[in-house]
């Protein structure tokens, strides 16, 4: 299969992206949305891995639970690996979601990067969560 050809499948002929498109490329590239993303996942991640453990029944489920909480954690860091405290936009982008959810999943991210010794994440998941409680 010539995945180029099926990915410009979802675009007009010239490989151009629509105005619609566009517009949801933008919104995507906003720290309000990528600070909202960080937050659904983290929040919907106990249910993502009860979900994962019901699939993969009959697994180890030790293994399989650690697996799913890697994805659902390195998928939050995605999002708020490039928040930057001296960015107004990133600032304000805390301040459009509910505080104690927004915290729960800063809490949560801390609380599993500590527990896999990664410490450089704890970091900037703690500004961030410093800068929350402040504002």
């Amino acid at each position: 299969m010539n995945l180029d050809k099926f990915y410009q499948s979802f675009h007009d002929q010239n490989g151009d992206y629509s105005d619609e498109e566009l517009k949801i490329l933008e919104i995507k590239s906003t720290p309000r949305y990528k600070f909202g993303m960080f937050i659904k996942i983290v929040i919907n991640g106990k249910n993502f891995n009860k979900h994962l453990l019901k699939f993969f029944k009959g697994d180890d489920g030790e293994d399989v639970e650690r697996g799913g909480l890697f994805l659902i954690y390195a998928r939050a860091w995605y999002w708020v690996m490039d928040f930057d405290l001296n960015d107004e936009d990133w600032v304000d982008s805390i301040t459009h979601y509910d505080f104690d959810e927004a915290l729960l999943a800063l809490k949560l991210c801390i609380k599993y990067f500590e527990s896999v010794e990664d410490y450089e994440k704890c970091t900037h998941l703690f500004s961030i969560e410093k800068l929350l409680k402040n504002t």
